[in-house]
């Protein structure tokens, strides 16, 4: 038998905190991974796990310079800006025109596009996250 209650607590345990995002690779995965096998160990059910790997890109903390008509600048990393590239090279240069875009937000269901009249096209685009 089915039970909703059961399956909220299920998914509320899932999606807490303690689970630490269950992001591939980390202690989260291991914590959300053990859980649901515990659970269908409970109920009768034979579980396996199946090693495989993974290819990860971990940032290295370092600051970023900026350049432009008016001279330079460099900005922390975290307090004043976080940047994610999905390529796999130990450092990454850009050279374009930035484009600033608010939230990064399209929702036409609410009449809102901060891209709208923007050309993005070739540019580095700079969004708010987390304000």
């Amino acid at each position: 038998m089915i039970d909703g209650d059961a399956i909220k607590a299920h998914i509320q345990k899932l999606a807490s905190d303690e689970m630490e995002g269950r992001a591939p690779g980390g202690k989260g995965e291991q914590l959300a991974t053990t859980y649901i096998a515990d659970f269908f160990k409970s109920i009768g059910l034979k579980t396996s796990f199946q090693a495989v790997p993974l290819v990860g890109v971990t940032s290295t903390v370092s600051p970023i310079k900026l350049t432009g008509h008016g001279g330079g600048r460099i900005l922390k990393y975290a307090d004043e800006f976080v940047a994610w590239s999905k390529r796999q090279q130990a450092s990454v240069s850009a050279d374009a025109d930035l484009v600033f875009a608010g939230y990064g937000v399209v929702a036409p269901e609410y009449q809102w596009n901060d891209f709208k009249g923007t050309d993005v096209k070739g540019k580095i685009i700079v969004v708010l996250i987390n304000d």
